[in-house]
């Protein structure tokens, strides 16, 4: 009967502690392999890639390893994975990661592909001292749509293009570019402070529900929210960041961005500072925000934290312990509510590993709740 009471009493325990073996915070599996960018398929397969992309079921096992070395998956709504590497946009064929096409550039290709509602797949291209600064549009076959190179340009584009819900395709570099869906440019502003600097917007675009455009300048540490005209509403400095954390939004408005200052930062939709955490080392992620309003970063030292909507820590879970090489470096939640989580240094693939821990709900139906909108990372607003 002892034995009995003890083992109630060491579970109602367990039950108490915010990280347990069974519990939010815990480790459902690991995958050693690839793990810089993480994207999920509408059927639950993980895609999780380096030099090469690697399908993983929901238990952890490996489907398959992609032939090309490509990176950076993106899902699009058939399934088919678009990936980038070098000069080249590939599509891949999800049932054994088979090539399907590849479009090839005359520029190395930054940043993920973006798509739009019909199929359209974005992305921007630059050779830095040469020619090649262009957003392209690609068919959903692999041919030419059309590209065009941004007004004012004299340095590459080195970040994701966003895609707005009436299809305005954004950009940033040394200004903001918004384009129609016909390749016409609907306006550019370069209005931002310090935009006459090399860098103006650091950051891949997060847009708000009523179309405010949201970019990072890590240079000068300000943050800027455009009105959908492209006129500035604000514009908000003093944020130590000093790296290209992309800014999320919450349910209720509230931005998310971080950096190398070890803080994050919970913003007003007006511009002001709600709340700052610090986190002990850089955050090397973009928030991922699920529908509790629990803000999920990774830090350098290889910690996935889960921040309450107030601010305070509900639970964080070591990815590495004392390993060099452990940094956080993707996110993604999954509609089961189980947090994916990449570990691992950008150019140490052999020491990555993919983390499955579980969480408590899904991704928040806010505007934009992660970097790329989505567990697909199509980049798109709905």
């Amino acid at each position: 009967m002892k034995h009995v009471e003890y083992a109630v009493a060491t579970i109602g325990i367990l039950l108490l502690i915010g990280c347990n073996w069974w519990g939010e915070g815990s480790k459902e599996w690991r995958y050693k392999g690839a793990s810089k960018n993480i994207a999920l398929g509408a059927d639950g397969t993980i895609y999780s890639s380096g030099y090469t992309i690697h399908a993983i079921d929901k238990d952890g096992k490996q489907i398959w390893i992609s032939e090309d070395t490509v990176g950076s998956p993106v899902i699009g709504s058939d399934g088919t994975i678009y990936a980038k590497r070098g000069v080249s946009v590939y599509a891949l064929d999800p049932s054994d990661g088979s090539r399907i096409w590849e479009f090839e550039t005359n520029g190395q290709i930054n940043g993920q592909p973006a798509l739009s509602s019909d199929g359209t797949i974005y992305f921007c291209s630059s050779f830095i001292g040469g020619e090649e600064r262009f957003l392209y549009a690609i068919n959903p076959d692999g041919t030419l749509k059309w590209r065009v190179e941004p007004p004012g340009l004299s340095s590459g584009l080195f970040h994701s293009p966003s895609v707005g819900a009436d299809g305005t395709i954004y950009i940033g570099e040394r200004c903001l570019w918004a384009y129609n869906p016909d390749s016409t440019l609907k306006w550019v502003t370069c209005e931002l402070p310090y935009g006459n600097s090399y860098v103006s917007v650091g950051t891949v675009p997060a847009i708000g529900s009523d179309g405010t455009i949201y970019v990072l300048n890590p240079r000068y540490n300000e943050l800027y929210a455009v009105n959908p005209d492209g006129s500035v509403k604000w514009s908000l400095g003093s944020l130590d960041v000093g790296d290209r954390i992309a800014p999320v939004i919450g349910s209720d408005g509230t931005l998310y961005t971080g950096g190398m200052g070890e803080k994050l930062y919970a913003i007003n939709s007006d511009g002001t500072i709600k709340w700052e955490y610090a986190t002990g080392d850089r955050i090397t992620t973009s928030a991922v925000i699920d529908e509790d309003e629990t803000i999920f970063v990774g830090t350098d030292n290889g910690l996935l934290l889960a921040i309450n909507s107030d601010g305070t820590l509900r639970w964080s879970f070591e990815t590495k312990p004392g390993e060099e090489n452990s940094g956080v470096v993707s996110i993604v939640l999954g509609p089961d509510s189980t947090v994916y989580v990449g570990s691992g240094r950008d150019d140490v693939y052999t020491e990555a590993q993919l983390f499955a821990i579980r969480g408590s709900v899904g991704l928040a139906s806010s505007a934009w709740p992660m970097e790329g909108h989505d567990p697909q990372r199509t980049g798109r607003a709905e």
